[in-house]
């Protein structure tokens, strides 16, 4: 039985590409290629991706709150386009699973995760009275499809997303067993978002790189 060999460059590429689909913008002009990052903290890896891919250097500005990290190349933004289907110009409900193989697809959700996930501590009071904690994840999109795409896809794995989609939110997937939640970064090679272990106790949150509300609207106006 064969099966394909997926070098260490194309899970690079993937992961990008997922990045971008999330909190990211390809202009159809002139095909510059912009990932929009809420902290300086990723800047610096997100730029090297993107000039390891590019071979051209990018650069960086602060714009409405928060940073560019950008290139343009139309090659690559060529392979963004026709492999991994990202498209041009405001995507929001038109993004969706590529057909990629099932490594490159875990790297291209954990892209996606690191640019529109987010990881929470939960506070639950058990019968007893005393007080436990719980991690969950959130992954939001306008594209309906695309959600349904990753929850399927997740299911191979054993993981069990649940679909939440009201008038008033973006639409999210969302997972809140401790084992499913461990799973998913085992088989989900996220770079900026990762569980904090042990679990801090007490802590009321913990996101880690997670896109406040006020951010979540700074990237907004940032992709006009």
């Amino acid at each position: 039985m064969g099966f394909t060999v997926v070098s260490s460059e194309e899970l690079e590429l993937a992961y990008l590409a997922g990045l971008i689909c999330a909190d990211g913008h390809i202009r159809d002009r002139d095909k510059m290629i912009t990932s929009y990052l809420g902290t300086s903290r990723y800047v610096g890896v997100v730029k090297k991706l993107l000039e390891r891919y590019s071979l051209r250097k990018a650069c960086v500005r602060r714009h409405h709150g928060v940073f560019e990290v950008y290139v343009t190349d139309k090659n690559l933004a060529r392979i963004f386009i026709k492999k991994y289907e990202i498209p041009v110009g405001r995507k929001y409900d038109k993004i969706t699973l590529p057909p990629l193989t099932n490594i490159e697809k875990r790297y291209f959700i954990a892209g996606f995760f690191d640019g529109d996930g987010s990881i929470y501590i939960r506070r639950y009071i058990l019968r007893n009275g005393r007080v436990s904690y719980y991690y969950e994840v959130k992954i939001k999109s306008k594209s309906i499809e695309f959600l349904k795409q990753v929850m399927d896809f997740m299911k191979k794995y054993g993981i069990i997303f649940r679909l939440k989609n009201y008038p008033s939110t973006t639409p999210y997937l969302i997972l809140s067993k401790r084992e499913q939640v461990h799973l998913f970064f085992k088989i989900i090679p996220a770079l900026f978002k990762r569980l904090q272990d042990p679990l801090p106790q007490g802590a009321k949150s913990y996101n880690p790189g997670r896109t406040t509300s006020g951010e979540g609207a700074r990237l907004e106006r940032a992709r006009r």
